[in-house]
């Protein structure tokens, strides 16, 4: 992701200010995005620490899309909601460094991983007697898929903690990547746009269709195997298999939908005119232009607690995890209270009792 506090945010500093209810609004967005974006990726995260049996391919890069949202949210977020109001960033330069590269480290992370995961999906669907492989040659196979992603995320996010600074115009203090339509910020900014979105978006779009037409081919299958048992619409497989092609259709939609509008201004922002982005249309939109992206790293996890039954009750076991525990230390002792007694004679319990007494 690039910078957004960039002086064309700033060209009303002389005085004019954000309409109150404006402010207000995209304030209320992002605190309703940071909120449920820090519980759903912390929960991601730690319900596959802690659950063996979720600990597979496709898990753990889910969790590792999680932890670049969750650091996105915890790093990135909470300044940009101080802007909407004090409308002058809030932070020193180490901070501002820190936030700039952790946006690009986060987008090319989830980008890539999606990817990754994608590829990882349509091998198990085209290959469903599964990996022959040991656990630990798959495991080792996870390890350099995260390695190389999280290596190319970095190596794309050191220039612009290099070259990400701070300064002030108009008595407003402003955090900017690199200087706009400069060389330096054209070539940087091209290649997040390819390694972060491009090439990404292609193997996702590749895969998935590919996945949902081998869906839908095997719903054809099982349609002409069960004719003559049962109505093909009554076929459950047959209904969750479609439904399950629609909903890899949906993800590259909605990747295409969140990330693209971001991706095209940015390329505006640098390649085109000065006075475009000089303009009160253009100033208007960075104002929200970053929501779409945010919201996208906001809402993964409760897509995934809303298709998968296996993820929705391991949280609701997570939530009532000390609830349940008491409960159930509660009813053992209960029971083995009540065993004791049925299982001591009466002349003990007599006994014991005159003992106590004296």
């Amino acid at each position: 992701m690039a910078d957004y506090f960039s002086d064309s945010f700033f060209n009303n500093g002389t005085g004019e200010t954000i309409e109150t209810v404006k402010e207000w609004g995209i304030f209320s967005a992002y605190a309703l995005v940071l909120f449920f974006g820090v519980i759903g990726n912390f929960s991601i995260i730690l319900l596959v620490l802690c659950n063996y049996t979720l600990q597979n391919t496709a898990n753990i890069l889910i969790t590792n899309i999680a932890i670049g949202d969750f650091l996105v949210m915890v790093l990135c977020i909470p300044s940009l909601m101080v802007l909407q109001i004090r409308h002058s960033y809030p932070g020193g330069i180490f901070y501002c460094k820190i936030m700039s590269s952790v946006q690009v480290i986060s987008a090319c992370l989830s980008s890539l991983t999606l990817a990754a995961l994608s590829y990882e999906r349509y091998q198990v669907i085209t290959n469903p007697l599964g990996d022959k492989r040991s656990n630990f040659s798959r495991r080792l196979k996870i390890a350099y898929i995260i390695i190389f992603v999280w290596t190319v995320s970095i190596l794309l996010g050191i220039p612009v903690f290099v070259t990400t600074t701070d300064f002030y115009l108009l008595d407003i203090h402003v955090c900017q990547f690199v200087t706009h339509r400069s060389v330096l910020a054209k070539f940087l900014k091209s290649a997040i746009l390819i390694v972060g979105f491009i090439l990404p978006f292609f193997v996702l779009a590749f895969f998935n269709f590919r996945i949902a037409y081998c869906l839908l081919s095997s719903v054809r299958e099982n349609r002409k195997r069960v004719s003559s048992v049962n109505s093909p619409g009554q076929d459950p497989q047959s209904r969750s298999r479609r439904k399950l092609a629609f909903i890899v259709c949906v993800m590259v939609f909605i990747f295409i939908s969140l990330w693209l509008p971001y991706h095209i201004f940015i390329f505006v922002q640098e390649f085109g005119g000065r006075k475009l982005m000089m303009s009160s249309l253009m100033n208007e939109i960075q104002k929200i232009i970053l929501l779409p992206p945010y919201i996208s790293s906001a809402v993964n996890p409760w897509i995934l607690y809303t298709m998968s039954t296996g993820y929705r009750q391991r949280l609701m076991r997570l939530i009532t995890c000390n609830r349940d525990n008491k409960l159930a230390r509660f009813r053992d002792d209960s029971r083995m209270l009540t065993l004791r007694v049925i299982a001591t004679p009466k002349s003990s319990i007599r006994s014991r009792t005159c003992s106590s007494l004296l």
